[in-house]
């Protein structure tokens, strides 16, 4: 039975102390960072957790001085219970907050997320019991006794109580030990602050479970916070704490400050190609080696001021071009290098845009924009790198609106059998025509949308509209036999995609043998064990494959074993060479050759005058497909050419 009277003045201190530095951050750091954010929700369950707990100790006080008095008590035994089950609700979240501003400070955040769905699931079960402690009182409960004829009640602690203090421990343990392992990516001072504030917690925790009533825990702990705050969050809160460069939200206030009065202004921007690789491929603590020994370097050669904006976007400032070429090539040669310890090297693949203010940017979002895309090309100025970025903008939403309004075009390019001397088939290639942009070449969406992941429902429309030319049409009549389906490589990789046609394919009476569906070598790069599966679904119902651009790029006669292809199609660039040596006249002859006598049919793609197809009908090609037929037709035009043909 515990009949203790309560010393709460500490934790009245510990209130204040806790909403002043919670004040003081607001004001210095305006909360435009996540650390930040996080530090504040530290302060904030500290003060509530301290002000619940005082009502709860006055409540209970009163009913020892009203028992010591051997009065009847009139205290709300529910409202009591309520506040201690609030204080405990509160007070837990604290050490798991701090835990992730720990971790926030590190960087280890952004690429432990099944770490972070464990941690936090201990959290979210200690605060289940809490909440449900009126009904099971696992971790306090109030036991009713009688004495001077009146009834009164003590407070008990149950089981799960040591629960709590368990959980609040493995936090600050974990913690506290990233905390002194990653201490060489942290900004200097970091780790001692870290440990100064759970040396103290746990003290305060050591102290208050001996001495019940002094409750000094949360005392201590708000002094760390308020010293903290003051120390640290202040000084500190503008750099990135691996690379210690001045952090994105300090940048924003500089650039825009730049903007507003049109200070003149060199900026280069320099884009980590590779950093999303690196993040995922390599230990983190690799990285941040790596970044931070590139900061150091940057602040040692600095002519200017310079910025971490996140995601391997470095800004760097000056005041004239000469200050940022002399910057620069000492850059450029120290990144040939690599960074990082001796035991592990990191390179960095660095791409540059070169941005003069006020001329070439007038607004921060502007600015933001540039630093944000994942641009792809190197050495270019602002202006342009700018335009490129807003024009790649457009056509993703040109594309968006193609998908949404099913408008995706669908031209046809004629293949010409050379055996049966007609045009017997087709390629069906995608195009845009955007009311906005008008049409937009395939060379330029294509690329978009594989990276934007759109190429799969435009590919899908694509096939949806081939099935319905055949329902509506019945080219077959024409002496179509079939039509050619690109499919992308991130088509090809996706295991719902054979789930996904066949729910098109219900929807039309079209027989597979229609189809063949082009591929490139390139897509069997990532999961070749996946594309060959999913050929070998469609192969089964009755689908063909030609295998596209053989020749070019990646070309291996391994994937002519072990994939069932109908076609092989070669690049125009063969016959293109063929054209002007004859080393490759007689290589383009012996290839069709070889691919013909080991049963597949050979196509050429780029057939564009009289020459050269007598001269690939002389070698025994199948199949001609160019502009020397025709060139990609729209649907109706190609209608009319099938049936003139």
């Amino acid at each position: 039975m515990s009949n203790l009277h309560y010393i709460y003045q500490y934790e009245v201190v510990a209130v204040i102390i806790s909403l002043f530095a919670a004040v003081i951050l607001i004001f210095k750091t305006k909360l435009r960072s996540k650390k930040n954010i996080i530090f504040f929700l530290v302060l904030i369950t500290t003060a509530l957790s301290g002000a619940f707990d005082v009502i709860a100790d006055i409540l209970f006080n009163t009913i020892e001085i009203q028992r010591a008095a051997g009065i009847e008590s009139d205290v709300n035994i529910p409202l009591l219970s309520f506040m201690q089950g609030a204080f405990l609700f509160v007070h837990n979240m604290t050490p798991y907050l701090f835990f992730i501003y720990v971790n926030t400070m590190i960087g280890k955040t952004r690429n432990y997320n099944r770490f972070y769905v464990f941690t936090s699931f201990l959290m979210v079960v200690c605060l289940t019991l809490i909440a449900t402690n009126p009904v099971t009182n696992f971790i306090y409960y109030y036991t009713p006794y009688e004495q001077s004829g009146f009834t009164y009640h003590s407070y008990e602690h149950g089981f799960g109580i040591y629960l709590l203090y368990a959980q609040a421990f493995i936090y600050l343990i974990v913690a506290l030990i990233e905390g002194i392992y990653y201490r060489r990516i942290l900004p200097k001072g970091y780790a001692f602050k870290i440990t100064a504030y759970i040396v103290s917690a746990t003290i305060g925790i050591v102290i208050q479970m001996f001495v019940t009533n002094l409750l000094i825990e949360m005392f201590i702990t708000a002094l760390a916070c308020f010293w903290m705050t003051l120390d640290f969050e202040t000084e500190s809160q503008q750099k990135n704490p691996i690379t210690q460069l001045y952090n994105r939200s300090s940048f924003i206030v500089e650039v825009e400050r730049s903007v507003i009065h049109r200070d003149k202004r060199e900026f280069v921007i320099i884009k980590l190609a590779n950093f999303s690789h690196l993040s995922a491929t390599s230990e983190i603590k690799d990285v941040n080696a790596a970044l931070k020994e590139l900061g150091l370097y940057l602040n040692r050669i600095n002519q200017g001021r310079l910025f971490d904006c996140d995601n391997g976007n470095i800004v760097l400032t000056f005041q004239n071009k000469k200050d940022r070429e002399e910057m620069l090539s000492l850059l450029k040669e120290r990144m040939k290098e690599g960074f990082g310890s001796l035991h592990k090297k990191i390179s960095f693949y660095p791409m540059y845009i070169y941005l003069s203010l006020p001329e070439e940017v007038t607004s921060i979002d502007d600015f933001m924009l540039l630093v944000d895309s994942p641009y792809k090309g190197a050495g270019e100025k602002g202006k342009e790198a700018l335009d490129s970025i807003k024009r790649e903008a457009e056509v993703e939403e040109a594309i968006d609106r193609a998908i949404a309004n099913n408008s995706v075009l669908v031209y046809f390019q004629p293949i010409y059998s050379t055996k049966e001397k007609r045009i017997n088939s087709a390629e069906a290639l995608a195009r845009i025509y955007d009311e906005k942009l008008g049409m937009i070449s395939p060379i330029e969406f294509i690329p978009i949308a594989e990276r934007s992941g759109k190429i799969i429902p435009l590919g899908e429309q694509v096939f949806d509209k081939v099935l319905t030319l055949f329902d509506s049409h019945h080219i077959q009549d024409y002496g179509i036999d079939y039509i050619e389906v690109n499919l992308s490589p991130l088509q090809v990789s996706d295991p719902t995609m054979v789930e996904r046609f066949h729910s098109i394919m219900e929807k039309h009476d079209v027989s597979p043998s229609y189809i063949n569906f082009e591929i490139t070598e390139s897509s069997f790069i990532d999961n070749p064990t996946l594309v060959l599966s999913i050929m070998n679904q469609f192969i089964q119902e009755g689908f063909a494959f030609s295998l596209d651009d053989f020749g070019t790029g990646y070309s291996n006669f391994h994937y002519l074993y072990d994939m069932k292809f109908k076609i092989i199609k070669l690049d125009k660039s063969i016959l293109d060479k063929a054209s002007d040596s004859a080393i490759a006249s007689k290589t383009l002859f012996y290839m069709i050759e070889m691919l013909k006598d080991i049963s597949f049919q050979v196509l050429q793609e780029g057939v564009e005058r009289q020459e050269q197809e007598e001269k690939l009908s002389e070698y025994g090609i199948d199949y001609i497909q160019g502009f020397y037929h025709s060139k990609p037709l729209p649907e109706e035009e190609f209608l009319s050419y099938m049936k003139q043909s």
